[in-house]
């Protein structure tokens, strides 16, 4: 992996990281959707983790009206 495609992934990540931060600060179904996703993960529920990530990434876009943020919620959430 070159240094480009680290960098960009890195950039990914805090872009994600704020979009969901935004997300959550924006209204009590986004925090829900957090704190469901964290259980499935924890659970080894895959499947429910990633219908939570998908609300949390539409809550993300509400929030931001970007659809760049919500892509990358999602990324970051699905990995």
């Amino acid at each position: 992996m070159g240094a480009f495609s680290k960098g960009g992934k890195v950039a990914g990540v805090i872009v994600a990281v704020a979009a969901i931060n935004t997300a959550l600060e924006s209204g009590l179904n986004a925090a829900e959707s957090a704190r469901s996703y964290a259980t499935n993960i924890k659970n080894g529920e895959t499947a429910w983790a990633d219908f939570d990530a998908i609300d949390i990434a539409i809550n993300v876009q509400n929030a931001t009206g970007n659809y760049f943020m919500m892509y990358e919620a999602l990324d970051y959430l699905l990995q």
